[in-house]
């Protein structure tokens, strides 16, 4: 399954990210893109809230590792996923290069699994 979105029905975008710095960088981004960012600074405890709150946006970037900063008792690729399957425009982003190998075969299976096949794997921060 791939979501097709046209570019000019997306205006306000929401940021979840349990790292102040990496929201404003990413809110930064959004803005010079053209789009309102919408940093979103409180908790989601769960992942049906997380869903249900992000219908106000028209898409949406998220933080993986979210459960660090007690930003939610899930995983960025678990919201994408399921967000994926609403049709709705959503994207993971993570600066996190550390860490165990089975949590990044953990974003890449779930990926797999609902449909989002491809997949890039990149070394060095874009």
């Amino acid at each position: 399954m791939r979501a097709t979105v046209a570019f000019e029905k997306i205006r306000n975008i929401a940021i979840y990210d349990d790292q102040q710095d990496s929201r404003d960088s990413i809110s930064e981004a959004v803005q010079d893109c053209g789009f309102v960012p919408h940093p979103i600074d409180k908790p989601f405890h769960t992942l049906d809230e997380c869903l249900y709150n992000m219908q106000r946006y028209d898409a949406a970037l998220f933080d993986h590792r979210l459960s660090e900063g007690n930003f939610g008792n899930f995983k960025g690729a678990e919201v994408v996923r399921e967000l994926y399957r609403k049709n709705f425009p959503a994207l993971l982003v993570s600066a996190w290069t550390e860490g165990d190998p089975e949590d990044a075969l953990y974003v890449a299976t779930t990926f797999v699994r609902s449909g989002v096949i491809e997949i890039t794997l990149a070394q060095d921060p874009i």
